[in-house]
């Protein structure tokens, strides 16, 4: 093979990895999703439906449950974020994230979109409850769009601090 045809050989391979990766699909149906956790210092992540770099999230969801107890704890549940290009899709039917804990941090972000990306959520109920007393953090980010569209639509929301 002559070195022109290598070089372009090389680009024509080049070109299809990229659009294989910029076409990446995640297709998921799940009836519930339960994450607890509890103890001292710990971090729990929940991330479902989130997409970015071209990818496409389609993802239908019964329940999720985000439940933490202890002290000095982080929790955070991410659905249906898009960033860089990605498109997410979700449908959920209800999402509770809860922590019961001393100085925590508690972070709930829902069908953000930014740089490019393109979040579409329907949501039928979403509750965030933090309790246990002093010092805690609690953050619900929903629809959110930086440079990017998000299309959300909900049911109930509820955010309790106690």
């Amino acid at each position: 093979m002559k070195p022109m045809q290598k070089t372009l050989a090389v680009v024509v391979l080049a070109l299809f990895a990229g659009a294989a990766m910029a076409q990446s699909q995640s297709n998921v149906t799940v009836q519930e999703v339960n994450q607890q956790q509890t103890g001292t210092d710990n971090t729990q992540e929940l991330d479902l439906g989130n997409a970015s770099t071209g990818g496409r999230s389609n993802v239908q969801l019964g329940t999720v449950n985000q439940t933490q107890g202890g002290k000095g704890n982080e929790q955070q549940l991410r659905i249906g974020n898009a960033e860089s290009g990605g498109t997410s899709n979700v449908r959920i039917g209800e999402t509770t994230q809860t922590q019961d804990s001393k100085d925590s941090y508690q972070k709930l972000t829902v069908g953000n979109a930014s740089a490019g990306g393109e979040s579409h959520v329907n949501l039928d109920k979403l509750q965030q409850t933090q309790t246990g007393g002093q010092n805690s953090v609690q953050y619900l980010e929903l629809g959110n769009a930086a440079g990017g569209t998000s299309n959300e639509r909900q049911g109930r929301e509820s955010d309790a601090d106690g």
